[in-house]
């Protein structure tokens, strides 16, 4: 069976077909692979060039398709309930939201959503660095997001979504693979393993209340903020499931290597314009921003061939090195 990502190609058709058989959308005339990382991503065109949808073929094996339903259900509540800016879910012309189509001479199925295009830039391709304003905004739109989350933990079931908790983020089945496979010096590898077994003793002790461990995005990173004038719109609720809160402040600082602490200043001063950060929380910052960064480094072992893997430099493993050993020394700033 041929890797996936080299099928992104041959799926195009296959698409096409299923829009068409579908979907009310009479007005896409091509579709387009845009980005291939986890899944692959395509745009759906007008007549005239515009874009109309995203089209995302989600990874086989990587959800079940109940976990599927219930980021479209948890982006639904966001999208009735808050006011945060995220794309629309489009459901077929039965309502279903997620559907599949299998390849010829090839028993896998699989499942795509399709969304609404939304006009934006990607955070982290706008000129200039990130700034302490756009930290707040996102720390904002990140507790608006966690306050939903809160409520629905008193009101409804659970949804089928992933667990982002220990052993999902560094046990030995890792979601996103086994930082130890990035390529490393002996003494760096030991040192960063130093650093997550403190890591695994503080969560244990932080724990897991609805205070703070719910529904979270959970690669809320700069890749998935899209700028347009004063709107900002969350994109890619792939990953969401339950985890901790300040894991989203950790993925916001994921793809970032400079001025990490003005940043998490700011993203800290937006949240708690909406809600309340406790001197623990605080504390777990440093924590949960090395946790994070150990956890990128799995997925970057692991993830060879997409379009990612290959624009992460050396210094994003430096960096991660010398934050490790700051926060073994105990000289970290929050």
């Amino acid at each position: 069976m041929a890797e996936f990502g080299a099928l992104r190609e041959n799926f195009i058709p296959y698409l096409q077909n299923e829009i068409m058989m579908h979907y009310d959308l009479r007005t896409i005339e091509s579709i387009c692979c845009i980005s291939y990382s986890e899944n692959i991503t395509y745009a759906a065109y007008d007549g005239a060039g515009g874009k109309v949808a995203i089209i995302c073929v989600n990874k086989p094996g990587y959800h079940r398709p109940k976990e599927l339903l219930g980021e479209v259900a948890w982006m639904d509540e966001i999208r009735r309930k808050t006011d945060v800016h995220i794309p629309q879910v489009y459901t077929d012309m039965q309502g279903t939201a997620v559907r599949h189509f299998t390849f010829p001479g090839n028993s896998q199925i699989y499942y795509y959503i399709v969304s609404e295009y939304v006009e934006g830039e990607e955070l982290e391709h706008l000129a200039g660095p990130i700034d302490s304003s756009m930290a707040v905004r996102v720390g904002e739109i990140a507790a608006k997001l966690h306050v939903q989350s809160f409520l629905r933990s008193r009101e409804k079931p659970d949804l089928d979504c992933f667990q982002w908790d220990v052993e999902n983020l560094l046990g030995h089945r890792a979601r996103w693979g086994d930082f130890n496979l990035y390529p490393a010096a002996d003494a760096s590898r030991q040192l960063l393993n130093t650093a997550a077994q403190r890591i695994i003793r503080k969560l244990k002790t932080y724990g897991k209340s609805r205070d703070t461990y719910f529904l979270i995005h959970s690669d809320l990173h700069t890749g998935n903020l899209l700028v347009n004038g004063n709107d900002v719109t969350v994109i890619d609720f792939d990953d969401c499931g339950y985890g901790w809160f300040l894991y989203d402040l950790a993925a916001f600082l994921s793809h970032q290597n400079d001025h990490l602490d003005e940043l998490v200043n700011g993203w800290c001063t937006g949240y708690e314009t909406v809600r309340a950060l406790t001197d623990e929380d605080i504390q777990m910052i440093p924590v949960f921003v090395l946790l994070r960064r150990l956890v990128r480094l799995g997925w970057l072992s692991t993830r060879k061939g997409n379009d990612v893997v290959s624009h992460v430099g050396d210094d994003y493993f430096e960096v991660t090195l010398a934050l490790a050993e700051q926060y073994l020394s105990g000289a970290v700033h929050h």
